[in-house]
């Protein structure tokens, strides 16, 4: 059925060209309201169109006659309104807003939306809205221009300019899936829109399998749609990217700052199935002195997957068991799938008491997967969401820290009978499916809070929809095992970090198969700079912890993910900016650079925050990469410090244990030590690399890592300025809040002294010139110029108040 609606509208013609399909036509009466205008149509149809924020518009029609009072849930709340005035004229109506305008077209009915400079956002095509009563679905036609650019819409691979192809979005287990493989685990209907250097969004808030054609027959159209009788859509309208993902974000929710450890190194596999196991696994970390935070329990752990339990034999001592993790520093994450099999004891309770997904005659659906014959909890109904918070959390009293919402698509695909209670007004499959996620996670982060209500809580689940950010991070699913899969998982991270969510990954390595050595690494050095990272696979291949290949590939392993810890105080810092901005901590490099035409087709290279350019190798045997590097910045390699001006492809040295990354120039890039786990003890300093460039500046974040005392003003933001004059280089030094990390020393590098500075001043105070590197160590303060790669490196205790080190130059 989708396929065919599909086809019918992308092939669309004059209205003749479909007899099935209607379209909105003129306006018979109009009624004006606070920044909004509602529309009665010719035969039938109402309309909204409104002003929602100072930055948004929402769009809604309803060939039925009423506007719809269901809520997807996408939605975190009200947002600020915008002061309007509204026009109602003969042929059109206004809405003016101090950043935006609404044209409303009343013959026939369509809607443009402006800047306050007068370009145009998004414009109805003529005809726009429509809707075919049989198929049961409705859609709006945009107008783009020939050189307009469209990126986003979640989890899918392919170019991430997505012009010239059709989408479709049904939650479904998608094991095994290729570039262009559609539909998939999570849905996203939200997109960005790319002209002249401007960006603007639009979020099609309509969970009814979802579709979009972005110009697939090259007629300029794009169109958006769902099955059901309503489209409901919002319009935000830049001009930046960061402002479009700030619009998103205000109104979907924005990620929560993760716990600092949720960003470390997390170990999993299908397969671990006992006790001393994972005890053998930990063990191996530490005495290998590999960096690990998190250890995962897949469905092993359960006892005859029956929900809620430890296996007896297996795992005698869970209590026990956590314990001793928990002392040697890892975090327990449980698999909770939302699935129960019919001999599970609790199946004839949850039965009986209709808290799983029933049909029209009132039984409990039962489909058959890999568990056995099984049903699905139901989410929606009040009575059943307080008895399964309960349960959650009295089972996270066994020691876990973490819950790991899987199979939650729901992973039976075709379930066309079974209905979801949804408080007593009942939705079918196709209406609530897409939503099944997003219920679930909601209801295990509440349960997380209400078992300790001053820790972040972490869920990882596999499907979502808009709204899924505020509550869980999410991975790419069961992904093949090939370099080409490699390069699809670049892809999909790149947009789902454009799509909102701020804690995405991968199964390093591909679920499915057994990877080489070099796809191992090549693979988990791209996850090592991603949002979320994690080695998973399925139980039938061989292990691949850090170790399995032998030296060197252990080595360099370890290299790999020492660096991710490394840069924790940077990617801590983005993930908190993230919290509060919708800014993607990892996106594509048009986001940064949207007047670049050059960075409009780059799908496999990403920013990570605003100064690393990452290039992950993703080609069997290669030793070298090419990379574009965006204009208007130069670029150095942080391997080899070479710099390079931006607006150039080029071709760098990539040998297999290190992974292409480039530092803005410029860039003010903090940095630690490396530990074990995220809260050990580390040795008492931070460093900055300081790179010769613009003026700039950078606001480090700290807390403690764990606790929600942050929403209570428990942190510090420490402020670094850049400036440099022919004289020298001047780096001021801030800070702000209430939290205080123990003492301890700054380690300053600044890159580009070809020659020593002839004064390192801290205020007014000259520092001494140390006479090697080593010697530095033992004469805090102090400096040292390292002529070898031209840094200047400089060391001194953190001082509370604020000032500012000065380099002279000669």
């Amino acid at each position: 059925m989708l396929a065919r609606a599909l086809i019918a509208i992308v092939a669309l013609l004059p209205c003749t060209a479909a007899a099935a399909l209607e379209f909105a036509g003129d306006v018979l009466a109009t009624t004006i309201g606070p920044g909004r205008v509602d529309l009665q149509l010719a035969g039938g149809p109402v309309a909204r169109v409104e002003v929602v924020s100072i930055d948004t518009v929402r769009v809604r029609l309803n060939h039925t006659g009423v506007l719809s009072t269901r809520v997807s849930g996408a939605i975190a709340g009200a947002r600020p309104g915008a002061p309007t005035i509204v026009t109602n004229l003969a042929e059109t109506a206004y809405i003016v807003a101090p950043s935006l305008s609404v044209i409303v077209r009343k013959r026939p009915f369509g809607v443009i939306v402006l800047r306050s400079d007068g370009t145009a956002v998004t414009r109805d095509a003529v005809p726009a809205a429509g809707w075919d009563r049989a198929g049961g679905y409705a859609f709006n036609r945009f107008s783009i221009g020939p050189d307009e650019h469209v990126f986003g819409l979640g989890l899918r691979g392919g170019p991430i300019d997505r012009r010239g192809r059709v989408f479709y979005m049904k939650n479904v287990d998608a094991g095994g899936y290729g570039e262009f493989s559609d539909p998939l685990y999570s849905s996203t209907p939200f997109y960005y829109g790319l002209h002249g250097g401007r960006s603007y969004g639009v979020f099609l808030d309509a969970p009814a399998l979802p579709f979009f054609d972005v110009d697939s027959q090259g007629q300029n159209i794009v169109t958006i749609g769902a099955f059901q009788p309503e489209i409901d859509y919002y319009v935000f309208v830049g001009p930046r990217p960061a402002d479009v993902a700030r619009a998103f974000g205000d109104l979907t929710g924005h990620s929560p700052l993760p716990a600092r450890w949720t960003l470390g190194y997390h170990q999993s596999r299908f397969g671990y199935a006992t006790q001393a196991e994972y005890l053998e696994l930990a063990s191996t970390f530490r005495q290998l002195a590999i960096p690990c935070d998190a250890l995962y329990y897949d469905i092993d752990y359960l006892d005859r997957l029956r929900a809620f339990t430890w296996h007896p034999q297996n795992f005698p001592s869970p209590l026990a068991l956590n314990a001793t993790l928990a002392s040697m520093g890892f975090r327990r994450i449980g698999s909770t799938p939302a699935v129960f099999r019919t001999d599970d004891p609790l199946w004839p309770y949850l039965d009986a008491s209709a808290f799983l997904l029933r049909d029209v005659a009132g039984r409990s659906v039962v489909n058959n997967i890999f568990y056995g014959d099984v049903s699905w909890f139901d989410f929606t109904r009040p009575a059943a969401r307080d008895w399964y918070r309960q349960r959650l959390r009295l089972f996270m009293m066994t020691g876990l820290d973490g819950l790991w919402n899987d199979l939650n698509e729901p992973a039976a695909s075709y379930m066309t009978d079974a209905l979801y209670d949804f408080g007593g007004e009942a939705r079918t499959d196709l209406e609530a499916r897409n939503l099944y996620a997003l219920q679930e996670v909601s209801l295990t982060h509440r349960a997380q809070l209400d078992l300790r209500p001053d820790s972040r809580p972490f869920i990882l689940s596999r499907s979502g929809y808009p709204g899924i950010q505020r509550y869980a991070a999410n991975w790419s699913g069961d992904t093949l095992t090939s370099f080409d899969s490699l390069r699809v998982n670049i892809q999909t991270s790149i947009s789902m970090g454009l799509s909102g969510q701020n804690q995405f990954g991968h199964d390093v390595g591909g679920f499915l198969g057994a990877p080489s050595a070099e796809l191992f690494t090549r693979w988990l050095q791209f996850a090592s700079l991603t949002t979320y990272f994690r080695t998973h696979s399925v139980h039938v291949v061989p292990h691949r912890e850090p170790w399995r290949f032998g030296e060197p590939w252990t080595g360099i392993n370890r290299k790999a993910i020492e660096q991710r810890y490394r840069w924790m105080p940077y990617l801590y810092t983005l993930h908190e900016e993230a919290s509060r901005t919708g800014a993607p901590v990892l996106a594509p490099t048009f986001f940064h650079f949207p007047g670049d035409p050059g960075t409009v087709a780059q799908d496999t290279e990403y920013m990570l925050g605003p100064s690393l350019l990452v290039a992950p190798v993703h080609v069997e045997g290669a030793t070298t990469r090419s990379v574009y590097l965006p204009s208007g910045t130069g670029w150095i390699d942080v391997a080899t410090g070479t710099a390079y001006a931006g607006g150039q492809t080029v071709v760098v040295p990539a040998p297999v244990d290190r992974i292409p990354v480039f530092v803005r120039a410029g860039a003010l890039l903090p940095s630690g030590p490396v530990v074990q786990h995220a809260d050990a003890p580390a040795e008492p300093w931070l460093a900055l690399d300081v790179y010769a460039g613009p003026d700039s500046s950078f606001q480090l974040y700290e807390d403690d890592g764990n606790s929600r005392g942050y929403l209570r003003g428990a942190f510090r933001r420490t402020t670094f300025t850049k400036r440099e004059t022919p004289a020298g280089i001047e780096l001021g030094i801030g800070r702000t809040g209430t939290w205080t990390p123990p003492q301890r020393m700054w380690r300053l590098r600044f890159h580009g002294f070809a020659t020593a500075p002839t004064a390192v001043m801290v205020g007014a105070t000259p520092l001494a010139q140390a006479p090697s590197e080593a010697a530095l160590e033992a004469a805090v303060p102090g400096w040292y110029h390292r002529p070898a790669d031209g840094v200047v490196l400089v060391t001194m205790p953190e001082a509370p108040a604020p000032f500012v080190v000065r380099l002279a130059r000669s």
